[in-house]
């Protein structure tokens, strides 16, 4: 069996070959992430993640352009957001009434984010799709953790965007990096990649670990 992730997040890689897959990383063709203006999060979000898969379809092809039965393809994606009034179920929110946080690309970026998300809690939304190509069979879904960062002093803040780590995780900040001060649901959803929906859709899918 050939497993895929498409998605060059180390910290998803790292959370499949802890649950006993070994994926090939194949990072996903797509060329905007963009979410649409309005309508729900949860949606948008899962239809991007089955575009990432889908889009590594020429990749893993074999020899003779074929695809095989014992290929599957994972991706993911993860947003930081917030809402000036704090939703009961982050899963129901429409996109038109929080702003999303992606990664920031600056030192000022990060810093405002950074600075932003110390006030009030906020949301982590990480998708995940599944994706069987031989059948076109896929399972995508949504989980959701709440994060509230502690306050941090504008040198502490400085010197943890002098390090780089912001840049490549949405939000501006990981929940390894020590600025978390408490969270609610699983950390594996707040770093990219819930441990507890991919068992959840492996096994509807027919999925079977031992075997990958």
């Amino acid at each position: 069996m050939s497993v895929y992730l498409a998605s060059h997040s180390p910290r998803r890689y790292t959370i499949l070959t802890e649950l006993g897959v070994f994926p090939q990383v194949i990072p996903h063709r797509l060329i905007s992430e963009a979410y649409p203006s309005s309508g729900q999060l949860a949606h948008a979000m899962t239809s991007l993640c089955e575009a990432k898969a889908r889009s590594v379809l020429p990749d893993v092809l074999d020899e003779q352009g074929i695809i095989t039965d014992d290929v599957w393809v994972i991706s993911g994606d993860t947003v930081v957001i917030n809402s000036p009034s704090q939703p009961l179920n982050w899963q129901d929110i429409l996109i038109e009434t929080v702003h999303i946080f992606g990664k920031p690309t600056t030192a000022d970026e990060a810093r405002g984010m950074l600075m932003t998300l110390e006030s009030v809690p906020h949301g982590v939304m990480s998708g995940l799709s599944i994706w069987h190509p031989k059948s076109n069979r896929i399972q995508s879904g949504v989980a959701v953790a709440t994060v509230q960062l502690s306050t941090q002093s504008d040198q502490q803040r400085n010197h943890y965007i002098a390090t780089g780590a912001p840049f490549d995780k949405a939000g501006g900040y990981g929940v390894q990096d020590g600025l978390v001060a408490w969270f609610e649901g699983e950390e594996s959803t707040i770093l990219g990649l819930s441990k507890t929906l991919f068992l959840q859709l492996s096994e509807y899918l027919g999925l079977r670990l031992g075997t990958v």
